[in-house]
């Protein structure tokens, strides 16, 4: 069930928490979200703060696009061809469906009612920053509700998108959304995570290693697909983008067809910006910590999801060795890695969008978001108490996270919220 737990701090803890944040301050590694391969460009900082010694943070551009964003190769024609301008959702249409905060809604059928999917359903696909939206997600579902006794009805277990339960979901009656991330970046993250810090595989000596890699192909595409047709067989493409079509056709219609809104990763403070625009939604709604406490290349602890356990997580090398980025940049890695398709539609998708809503409204979205971040990054993350301990120790049964490591800290970025908006915080 979702916890709601009293915030337990020890002088410690936060004497350690605040010490971190002296520390990464310095070397300037507060990031938002996972570390990235690319970051938005920045726009110039032009306002003052009025909160004691925060500093300018970087606003993010809402159109810029990265090199890995704006990259070539054969799945460029094919990513423009099912880009789309994302929907503004009419205001009058229902967002939140409440139902009693005891009830966790971990399936559709949890409840015994049979009735389809309803209100904010998050697809958690693997290494995409995808606690960090969990936590996002279940924020909305507390903040929109229109009464403390209630949320709103919502889903956003990996279970979910497992058992394609978003396939069967009412459009009128929810909101699907999701993020991607670049191709290169999340295999080799999902590799790094499950293969390497769990499984405990020697990267780069053991051939599995690259199996594993190789076996990384689509697998975005196939996770975020409302059905489990894909085509399977290998269809080449050729360096003018011509093909058969039939998976570009599955793509265009199990995901860019299905879908409300899909961001991206690189891209986290505009897409949330553009999100909650076309929702019409506060857009400091979508505050909360990041999900994962390792930063400064030292790596964190993960707390193995049901497995009660903590395991250290080892984190990819910075930059990546000459052996991993040729692998990387190889057609044998790329060709047929239909995540090229979608995570360029994605991109391509979200800046007709920002044209659509206009570059300056999405611009001044993103920089609130960023600005209130970092805050409730430097005011609350002292105060969180994550399911792994910095020593590795699991503590979920004192954790404050709305669950597992999703939305940690949540009353402390509550509080924030609230003086931001009694203008007790000024940007």
């Amino acid at each position: 069930m979702l916890p709601h737990k009293q915030t337990i701090v020890t002088w410690p803890r936060v004497l350690g928490g605040f010490f971190l944040l002296v520390a990464l301050s310095v070397t300037n590694n507060i990031l938002f979200f996972e570390i990235p391969v690319v970051e938005e460009e920045t726009l110039p900082y032009t306002s003052n703060r009025t909160v004691g010694s925060i500093r300018p943070v970087k606003v993010l551009s809402s159109t810029s696009h990265s090199s890995n964003a704006s990259e070539e190769g054969w799945w460029t024609p094919l990513a423009k061809s099912v880009s789309t301008v994302w929907p503004e959702i009419d205001k009058d249409r229902p967002k939140c469906f409440p139902v009693n905060r005891s009830i966790w809604k971990d399936t559709p059928s949890s409840d015994g009612d049979g009735l389809p999917p309803r209100g904010f359903l998050y697809v958690k696909s693997y290494k995409a920053s995808s606690s960090t939206c969990e936590g996002i997600n279940i924020a909305l579902a507390y903040h929109l509700a229109p009464s403390l006794e209630y949320k709103c009805e919502h889903y956003d277990r990996h279970k979910f998108a497992d058992e394609k339960w978003h396939a069967q979901r009412k459009k009128v009656d929810s909101l699907l959304w999701t993020m991607v991330r670049h191709p290169k970046a999340r295999d080799v993250s999902q590799v790094y995570h499950f293969r390497v810090s769990r499984g405990g595989m020697k990267p780069f000596i053991s051939p599995n290693f690259w199996e594993a890699l190789g076996r990384q192909k689509s697998v975005q595409v196939k996770y975020l697909g409302v059905r489990r047709d894909m085509p399977q067989e290998e269809i080449v493409v050729d360096q003018n983008g011509n093909s058969n079509n039939d998976i570009l056709r599955w793509i265009q219609e199990a995901i860019m067809e299905e879908y409300d809104f899909i961001g991206v990763t690189e891209r986290m403070s505009t897409s949330l910006a553009v999100m909650s625009l076309l929702w019409d939604i506060d857009p400091t709604v979508f505050i909360v910590l990041n999900a994962k406490q390792s930063r400064g290349g030292g790596g964190g602890y993960d707390a193995g999801g049901r497995k009660k356990k903590c395991t250290k997580l080892i984190p990819p090398p910075n930059p990546f060795p000459t052996s991993l980025t040729e692998y990387l940049n190889s057609s044998s890695y790329q060709q047929n890695h239909w995540d090229f398709v979608l995570y360029h539609a994605v991109n391509a998708s979200l800046d007709l969008t920002i044209e659509k809503l206009g570059k300056d409204r999405v611009a001044k979205h993103a920089d609130l978001i960023s600005r209130m971040q970092q805050i409730a990054e430097e005011k609350c993350r002292p105060k969180a108490i994550f399911p792994c301990s910095s020593e590795g120790i699991f503590q979920e049964e004192i954790s404050n996270c709305y669950i597992q490591d999703s939305g940690c800290g949540y009353e402390c970025v509550d509080e924030v919220l609230r003086d931001y908006r009694r203008e007790k915080i000024r940007l």
